[in-house]
C-alpha cells in the first residue's frame, strides 16, 4: 500500500504511468511542491485554529475561576496563567500568519525560497513556545509549593518557616527536575505530532527541488 507523505519523485513516476518516466523538469516538480505545500498548510491552519479555541475557552474560563477562588495565592497563579494565555494570543496569530504566507509562496514566483523562509520561522516560533510551556512548569510548581505552605500551616508570620512546610520543600526539589523534563518530553512529542512531521515532509521537498 502507497503511503501518502511519499516523496515528489514517488507522484511524479505514478503521475506520468511510464515504465521508464523522464527526469524530472524543475518547473513540474515546482508545481508539484506548491500543491502540497498547499494540503500542509492547510492541515497546519486547521490544528492552528483548533489550539487557538482551546485558548479562547481558557480565556473566558480563568476569569470566573480567578472571581470564585478564595485563596490569594491560587488567585496569583490564576492572574499569572491568564497573563500567559493572553500572551500565546500573539503567538498564535503569529503562526496562522506564518501558516496564511505559505499559501501565498506556494502560489508565488520562487516557491523555494519563499517556504524555506516561512518553514525556518514556523520552526522557530514552535521552539519558543516550547522554551515558555517548560520555564513555566517551574514556576507554577512553585507556586502550588507556596500555596501548599500557606494553607496547611498555622496561622503567623512564620508559617512559610514552619516545619509544616519542609515536606513541601522537599517534595518541590524531589519533583520539579523530573517533572519539567517529562513537560519538556511531552511538549515536543505533541508538537512533533501537529506540526513537526508536515514540516519535515516539506523541507524534504524543498530539498528534492534543490537537486532538480
Amino acid at each position: 500500500m502507497e503511503r501518502p507523505d511519499d516523496d515528489l519523485r514517488a507522484r511524479w513516476q505514478r503521475a506520468t504511468h511510464a515504465a521508464a518516466p523522464p527526469p524530472l523538469a524543475p518547473a513540474a516538480v515546482t508545481a508539484l511542491l506548491a500543491q502540497r505545500s498547499q494540503g500542509i498548510g492547510a492541515r497546519l491552519r486547521r490544528t492552528a485554529r483548533l489550539e487557538l479555541g482551546g485558548l479562547v475557552l481558557a480565556l473566558i474560563g480563568l476569569p470566573i475561576l480567578l472571581y470564585q477562588t478564595q485563596s490569594r495565592v491560587l488567585q496569583l497563579a490564576e492572574a499569572l496563567l491568564l497573563v500567559v494565555c493572553l500572551g500565546f494570543c500573539y503567538y498564535y496569530a503569529r503562526k496562522l500568519r506564518l501558516l496564511r504566507l505559505m499559501d501565498e509562496a506556494a502560489a508565488g514566483g520562487d516557491v523555494r525560497a519563499h517556504l524555506q523562509t516561512l518553514v525556518g520561522a514556523l520552526r522557530r516560533l514552535l521552539r519558543l513556545y516550547e522554551r515558555q510551556v517548560v520555564l513555566l512548569t517551574p514556576v507554577f510548581l512553585l507556586i502550588g509549593l507556596i500555596a501548599g505552605a500557606v494553607e496547611g500551616a498555622p496561622a503567623g508570620a512564620t508559617r512559610l518557616l514552619s516545619w509544616h512546610a519542609w515536606p513541601l520543600y522537599v517534595g518541590y526539589g524531589v519533583l520539579a527536575v523530573p517533572l519539567t523534563l517529562l513537560q519538556r518530553w511531552g511538549v515536543r512529542w505533541y508538537l512533533r505530532q501537529l506540526y513537526g512531521r508536515h514540516l519535515d515532509q516539506l523541507e524534504s521537498d524543498l530539498r528534492e527541488l534543490e537537486e532538480n
